[in-house]
């Protein structure tokens, strides 16, 4: 995994945790994290592409994060990135602190 902040090679774990800071920290900042945590069906094309232009800055792309959760999981992930935001977002406006959110945010074990 690698970060735009220069971290190659980053455990997966780890990848995923600055992606949930990201979203956690940028709800307000980036309209289309809190358009997609509430009311997803109003996100416009241009929230869309300035969301993946602000994620393809940080390093976070849908592969390496679909990557990084099947690889902590054991599970195989084929989620967009409104599906993944959406869970993070959600996830970061509980008032308990999640325990093991890569956990809670991956799809159940397939049968």
């Amino acid at each position: 995994m690698r970060l735009k902040n220069g971290q190659d090679n980053q455990k997966p774990e780890d990848y995923l945790k600055a992606f949930s800071e990201f979203v956690k920290n940028n709800t307000d900042q980036i309209e289309a994290i809190n358009i997609i945590s509430g009311r997803p069906k109003d996100l416009t094309r241009a929230d869309l592409k300035a969301l993946l232009l602000a994620l393809k800055q940080k390093g976070f792309t849908t592969e390496q994060l679909n990557g990084a959760i099947s690889q902590t999981t054991n599970r195989d992930m084929a989620a967009d990135i409104i599906g993944i935001i959406r869970c993070y977002a959600l996830l970061s406006r509980q008032a308990t602190i999640v325990a093991n959110p890569i956990r809670d945010c991956a799809p159940p074990a397939a049968a």
